[in-house]
């Protein structure tokens, strides 16, 4: 309890002390039985006390985690845990680029956690708090180590993933590396992947359950407030960042989602 009052005078993130309350008391759990291992056969009136410790342990965890929960809850926009699922990919110069997933521990951004999958899917599981941030595309793009406008695009990836592919050379331009040694790449506008130059073009297809096909929807301004669609798992976003010659309409799909009858092939212009 005294982590989630500190959490409170300081506002920081209370999911991430949920996650330290309960790695806490894991830790916790584990020492105790480590130290009973060896000393409970030998004396045996300790039993008692570390099964107490073990149970009190729990409990104080359990309630840490409940009032934790509750707080959020009353805090968020809809009352409850938000779920939003799409998939992601970034296509530069022709060339459809790796994204390295995410490691064990999801990456917080906001009020909640961003996970993202070697196929390009990316969740958002969280408690909305702030609508024009939780769940947005430029909040994804930041709990991954880039960033998203509507002239520049950059993310983590491997110069040497993207060595393989058949233009990969032609990509070797846009890599950068920071102080760190990580590499990633960066996409500006007016660049050029060949003569003429190249521009960032952001498409989604969204699903519209009212005529069960899927909206096309090309961001021309502020992509980053894009907020990503809580549409069932089956129905979810595909977002398509491409960086080549200017496109108002584009075929490609996220591997093969949404199957292609069922996307509208004129794309509606979205300012954001």
């Amino acid at each position: 309890m005294t982590t989630i009052g500190f959490a409170l005078i300081t506002n920081s993130s209370f999911p991430q002390y949920a996650v330290r309350i309960m790695l806490g008391g894991i830790i916790c759990v584990t020492a105790v039985l480590l130290l009973a291992a060896p000393l409970h056969k030998r004396y045996h009136f300790t039993k008692k006390t570390f099964f107490g410790t073990i149970a009190t342990i729990i409990i104080s965890v359990t309630f840490a985690l409940l009032a934790t929960h509750f707080a959020l809850i009353s805090q968020s926009q809809n009352g409850t845990i938000s779920k939003r699922t799409a998939q992601l990919s970034i296509v530069a110069c022709g060339q459809e680029i790796r994204i390295a997933p995410s490691t064990f521990f999801s990456s917080g951004a906001g009020s909640g956690s961003y996970s993202l999958r070697s196929n390009g899917m990316v969740q958002y599981l969280g408690y909305e708090q702030n609508p024009s941030e939780d769940g947005t595309l430029g909040s994804f793009f930041r709990s991954a180590g880039g960033s998203i406008s509507s002239n520049v695009v950059t993310m983590p990836s491997s110069m040497n993933d993207n060595q393989k592919l058949t233009n990969g050379a032609v990509l070797n331009q846009f890599y950068r590396t920071n102080p760190q040694g990580e590499t990633y790449i960066e996409m500006r506008s007016g660049e050029s992947c060949s003569v003429t130059p190249s521009m960032i073009t952001i498409f989604v297809y969204r699903y519209d359950p009212t005529t069960k096909k899927y909206e096309t929807l090309r961001i021309i301004q502020n992509p980053e407030r894009y907020s990503i669609s809580n549409a069932s798992l089956s129905e979810h976003d595909c977002i398509i960042v491409m960086f080549d010659d200017p496109k108002k309409n584009t075929l490609a799909t996220c591997s093969g989602y949404p199957k292609r009858e069922l996307i509208s092939p004129i794309a509606r212009e979205v300012s954001l």
